[in-house]
């Protein structure tokens, strides 16, 4: 569903960010990097709209969350 992107999102991200600042861990957020990478790949299977859309949002949560970039920066729709 459309809501997946920005829920994934803010997951991805938030991870990421936590494992690096919060417990000191990049082993971590470097491996939910790798993961979010697969994600995106994956989700072409759903057709090349989505796999686009989707593969953005997550690489954006990953570079996101490796600047510290926090707050509402992807707003939560269905669009």
């Amino acid at each position: 569903s459309p809501s997946t992107l920005w829920r994934r999102y803010y997951s991805t991200r938030n991870y990421v960010f936590a494992m690096r600042s919060t417990f000191s861990r990049p082993d971590l957020a470097r491996r939910e990097a790798l993961k979010a990478v697969a994600r995106s790949l994956g989700a072409w299977a759903r057709g090349p709209r989505f796999g686009a859309r989707f593969g953005y949002f997550q690489l954006r949560a990953v570079a996101d969350g490796y600047r510290g970039r926090l707050g509402c920066t992807v707003p939560p729709s269905d669009r």
